[in-house]
């Protein structure tokens, strides 16, 4: 550092300070017009240089200068105060410039870095996620890879890498290289190749196929998958169907399907489920693939267009159909197209809706208006505006009804339309609009309120149960919430309750059955029986290690793996919905249990496994399809 003072008296109480690793330098100098400092330069540590002012800032000016003679940083007279420079000193050491992981199993994991150009030693050095370095288990390489050996299953590690020069210099370390192990057993389904989101005429026998693939290291064969339908379990008959016998290496995948094939031909929405069971898998969260499947949008359709949006899953020959109101003296919002000369056509076509009912009906209202002000009817002269509908995915289009100049009314009012749609009844339609110029005019084709009348086939209302603490208990609820078809608001009439029961939420409730009917605001129905059973006890398990049960949901048999916290005397029950208790065992001074439950003489439903030691007790549902 040289420093300057004009006067010849010091720099008065001004000084820089130097902080190397956190040890803090002070320089400056009291008499004369200048001093200079050499400072010992370490690698790889920060220098931070702070100016603090005196008296007479007018007089003071500095340099700082590196080894080669260079000046790096110059102020004064009037110096900026605080933090004026950071820099690190580059390492004579030269060490490797990249370092990287090339593969990562159950308890191993294999790295690459660049070979250093000065000589020297390699240094890995590995510990639990977030380590402090110097604390981990270090490895000596003695090139430019190496592989880690005996780590755990499905855990997380930081790796760093550091070099050695034979000066005794030591490099820039490198790192951490965060990885995560995988499991030793991992097998799911990762995804469902038929059908697909695109498909859209489903039949009544389709086959349904999915991606089996393996996450783990060890390579597996005869792995048990199962598929449910909005969540109802497929009846698979094992191990004739749902058993994969090859062969399924790490990191690899294979597509399956099953022999029983799936009734999709109702149009609608569909969730498919489909999962693994494989015994043991340690990683439950990637068994099961889900995906939405929706062939048709469930009616009644009803679009105003007062969003302002273009209806998504309908499409257009125009780029931007949308007309607020006013624009051409329409009152409200709507779709529109000015038809002339040079646009002899306008053509909308609506998304999938269904299935029809055999008395739904379409209606929308139309109206012809002069260009560009809207404000005098129009009169076709050969023009026409025809109404199609397609049943085929829009692969083919019928015409059902026209209008044209022999029963069309001139009026800047909107004339409202029904069209019958009793042929298509069970069929999900698309409907189209087309608009043809003929030989003269130039005005504009407006539509609004394109409705189709029907009702959904469910509501898909979620019913959240709290089922009663006892046989002869009165503390069971219903709550049914988060409805996303029909058309509110909602009424709900419950069966042999009274008539101010018909709400969504019950309360005081015994164990039982409740069927309800619930009514939308457009008269479609939806019944549900729902049923309340008796608690069995509490889901904490502060006494458990893990505790598997699987397949679930099963056709006949499940096992139960558990390993409990420590040696115990256990009791395993099982009981159905209502609380009957179907199995009673007991098990005395186990650490570990592994047992087979067979349910295949009951009937299919949920059934629920209870573990428990002295007073604390673990349940779990377990479902039964058959």
């Amino acid at each position: 550092i040289e420093m300057f003072d004009s006067f010849g008296d010091g720099w008065n109480n001004a000084n820089i300070t130097v902080t190397i690793n956190g040890v803090s330098t002070v320089y400056t100098f009291t008499t004369g017009f200048e001093a200079t400092f050499n400072l010992n330069v370490f690698a790889n540590l920060p220098m931070i240089f702070t100016y603090n002012p005196g008296v007479f800032e007018n007089e003071v000016s500095f340099n700082i200068i590196d080894p080669d003679g260079n000046v790096i940083y110059s102020d004064g007279p009037f110096p900026q105060t605080g933090q004026i420079l950071s820099i690190v000193a580059c390492p004579t050491c030269s060490g490797p410039l990249s370092f990287d992981v090339t593969d990562v199993n159950a308890t191993s994991a294999s790295f690459v870095w660049s070979a250093a150009t000065d000589p020297g030693s390699y240094t890995l050095e590995y510990g639990p996620l977030g380590f402090t370095l110097g604390t981990g288990t270090v490895l000596n390489p003695t090139g430019t890879s190496a592989t880690i050996t005996g780590l755990s299953e499905g855990s997380y590690y930081d790796v760093y890498l550091s070099f050695l020069c034979d000066d005794g210099e030591k490099a820039k370390t490198l790192g951490p290289i965060t990885i995560h192990t995988i499991w030793l057993n991992d097998v799911g389904v990762s995804g469902l190749i038929s059908p697909t989101l695109a498909d859209c005429n489903l039949g009544s026998e389709e086959t349904i196929s999915i991606q089996l693939e393996n996450f783990g290291q060890n390579p597996q064969s005869l792995v048990p998958f199962f598929y449910a339908v909005n969540g109802v379990p497929a009846n698979i008959s094992l191990p004739a169907d749902g058993l994969y016998t090859g062969v399924l290496g790490n990191d690899s995948t294979d597509v399956v399907e099953f022999d029983l094939t799936y009734d999709f031909s109702v149009p609608g929405y569909y969730l498919i489920e489909a999962w693994t069971a494989l015994d043991p898998d340690s990683d439950r969260s990637n068994d099961t693939f889900r995906i939405e499947i929706i062939t048709a949008s469930p009616l009644p359709l009803m679009e105003d267009f007062e969003s302002g949006v273009f209806p998504a899953g309908w499409t257009s020959d125009e780029f931007n159909p949308m007309y607020g109101p006013n624009n051409h003296n329409n009152p409200t919002w709507v779709i529109a197209d000015n038809n002339y000369s040079f646009d002899q056509q306008f053509l909308v076509t609506t998304h999938r809706v269904g299935p029809l009912g055999d008395n739904d009906s379409l209606y929308f209202d139309y109206r012809f208006v002069n260009w560009f002000a809207g404000t005098t009817a129009t009169t076709l002269n050969g023009d026409s505006l025809n109404v199609y509908i397609s049943d085929d995915c829009e692969e083919t289009f019928t015409r059902v009804f026209t209008i044209d100049q022999f029963n069309h009314t001139p009026t800047t009012n909107f004339t409202t339309v029904g069209v019958d749609l009793s042929t298509y009844a069970n069929k999900a339609i698309n409907v189209r609009f087309e608009q043809k110029w003929a030989v003269s005019g130039d005005y504009w084709t407006d539509l609004d309120n394109i409705n189709v009348t029907g009702c959904p086939a469910f509501f898909l209302f979620d019913a959240n149960i709290v089922d009663a603490t006892g046989s002869d208990k009165s503390d069971g609820s219903i709550s049914l919430t988060g409805n996303v078809l029909g058309t509110g608001p909602f009424t709900f009439e419950w069966e042999d309750l009274p008539p101010d029961s018909s709400v969504n939420v019950l309360t005081g409730l015994l164990p039982g059955n409740y069927l309800v009917t619930i009514t939308d605001a457009m008269g479609c129905t939806e019944q549900r029986v729902i049923t309340v059973g008796v608690s069995t006890g509490t889901i904490e398990a502060p006494f458990l290690d893990r505790f598997d049960l699987f397949p679930n949901p099963t056709n006949g048999s499940a096992v139960i793996d558990l390993v409990l916290q420590e040696t115990s005397d256990l009791r395993l029950q099982v009981y159905n919905s209502v609380g009957q208790l179907l199995v009673d065992l007991e098990e005395d001074g186990v650490r570990q249990l592994r047992r087979e439950i067979d349910l295949g003489q009951y009937p299919a439903g949920m059934y629920f496994v209870k573990v428990a030691v002295e007073d604390q007790w673990h349940l779990a549902k377990l479902i039964l399809a058959k």
